[in-house]
């Protein structure tokens, strides 16, 4: 008997509910999905593709290869790309987010709190 009708991924409003649920703190909440934003950039950025799409890809390409080489390069390449500025992004602020302004890179230490989130959304 297969059990298809119960899904082994959860989605990024049930990842982010998690997050919140746990803390019941809005700004974890915040924060947790500012990382998700550097996600979806890096995806767009790097592959030009969207972040469902990507990880779609790295989780059949585990299941086929049973190696977690893709997702662990995909990690890395993550951070690599946290760590420089990003002229071609331009993100807004503001009143009506008329205010426009490059993607600068992380600070250093943030960058570990950024990992950390990423890697268990991916986990989940």
């Amino acid at each position: 008997m297969t059990l298809d009708y119960i899904s082994d991924r959860i989605t990024r409003e049930e990842f982010l509910e998690k997050i919140y649920s746990k803390s019941r703190s809005e700004s974890a909440l915040e924060t947790a999905k500012a990382h998700l934003n550097n996600l979806d950039y890096f995806c767009q950025d790097k592959y030009n593709r969207e972040t469902i799409m990507v990880l779609s890809d790295l989780r059949e390409n585990m299941e086929i290869t049973r190696s977690p080489t893709k997702a662990l390069r995909f990690l890395d390449e993550f951070v690599k790309w946290l760590q420089i500025d990003h002229p071609n992004i331009l993100l807004a602020k503001g009143v009506n987010h008329m205010a426009k302004y490059p993607m600068k890179r992380k600070n250093r230490n943030s960058v570990s709190v950024y990992f950390t989130t990423i890697r268990k959304y991916l986990s989940q």
